[in-house]
C-alpha cells in the first residue's frame, strides 16, 4: 500500500501557490509583492503575479528555482481535488472583446459591484446544506448523531455546541432574508453568516466522523462522491469551506473594519 502510494505521488505534480497578491491594506501579515506594484483587488503585477512551489520529482528536481512566469489559468483545468472530483474545472476564453454597450453598472464603479456580488455569494453558499448548500443539512446532520449515539463526556459537549451553531445560524440566515426582503444588501452580515458557517460544516463532518470510529477509515473509496458516500465525501470536501469564496481571515477583517469600526491597517 505504501509502495502504491509512493508511485502515485511521484505521478502526481503538487503545486502550492496563492490565487492573488496580497491584500496590502491589510498591512504586513497579509504578505508582501517583492516591489511589485500594488496587490489583489488590482489588475497590475503585485495583483496577479505571485510565487509558487512545484513538487514534481520526475521533472522538478529538487532546489530547483526557475523565473519563467506561468498562467494558473493553465493548471486549474487538471486539478483534482482531496475528494478526487474536479471542481476546478473551467474554460477559458482568450482574445475575447466585450463591447461597451455590455458595461454593468456605472464605470470604475466595478469593484463596489464585486463587493456586492460576493456578499450576495456568501448568503447563497449558506443555504441548504451545510457545505456551501451541498451535502447533509442540519437536521440530516442531527439524525446521522442520534443513529451513533454517544456516552462520552467531551464528544458530548462537542455535540451541544454543534447544536448551539445551528441555532445560531438558523437566526443569522433570517436576519440576512430580512435585510434582503427590505431591499437591502447582506453586506458584512453575509461575512458573519459565511465565518461561522463554514467552520459548522468541518465541525459537523469531523464530529460524525469521531463518532463513528475507527471503522470510519474503512468508509468510501476514492475518488469520493456526494451521492455514493455522503459522510466520507463530506469530510474531504469541508476542508475548502475556510478557503472558498473568501479565506475566514478575510471574513474577520471584514467584520472588524465594517461592524465593528476597527480602524483600516495602513498601507505599506
Amino acid at each position: 500500500m505504501a509502495d502504491e502510494a509512493e508511485g502515485v505521488l511521484d505521478r502526481t505534480m503538487v503545486i502550492f501557490a496563492s490565487d492573488n497578491g496580497p491584500w496590502i491594506n491589510y498591512g504586513d501579515h497579509a504578505g508582501t509583492t517583492g516591489g511589485l506594484r500594488e496587490g489583489k483587488g488590482t489588475t497590475f503585477e503585485g495583483g496577479v503575479r505571485v510565487p509558487f512551489v512545484v513538487r514534481y520529482p520526475p521533472v522538478v528536481p529538487p532546489g530547483t528555482t526557475c523565473e519563467t512566469p506561468c498562467m494558473t489559468i493553465d493548471v486549474l483545468p487538471t486539478i483534482v481535488e482531496m475528494t478526487g472530483g474536479h471542481h476546478f474545472n473551467e474554460t477559458f476564453l482568450t482574445d475575447v472583446e466585450i463591447p461597451v454597450t455590455n458595461l454593468v453598472g456605472a464605470e470604475n464603479e466595478g469593484w463596489r459591484l464585486a463587493k456586492v456580488t460576493l456578499a450576495n455569494e456568501r448568503v447563497s453558499l449558506s443555504q441548504g446544506g451545510v457545505l456551501w448548500g451541498r451535502g447533509p443539512d442540519d437536521p440530516t446532520v442531527l439524525d446521522r448523531i442520534r443513529s451513533l449515539g454517544c456516552d462520552d463526556p467531551v464528544l458530548r459537549q462537542r455535540i451541544a455546541d454543534l447544536y448551539t451553531e445551528m441555532v445560531v445560524l438558523r437566526l443569522l440566515n433570517q436576519r440576512v432574508m430580512s435585510a434582503q426582503l427590505a431591499g437591502g444588501d447582506p453586506g458584512p452580515l453575509s461575512s458573519i453568516r459565511k465565518a461561522i458557517g463554514d467552520e459548522h460544516g468541518q465541525k459537523a463532518m469531523a464530529l460524525v466522523k469521531d463518532l463513528e470510529g475507527p471503522s470510519t477509515m474503512l468508509d468510501g473509496h476514492y475518488p469520493y462522491e456526494e451521492d455514493e458516500d455522503l459522510w466520507a465525501w463530506g469530510h474531504y470536501f469541508s476542508r475548502a469551506l475556510t478557503i472558498g469564496g473568501g479565506t475566514s481571515e478575510v471574513q474577520r477583517n471584514i467584520i472588524g473594519e465594517r461592524l465593528l469600526g476597527l480602524p483600516r491597517e495602513p498601507r505599506p
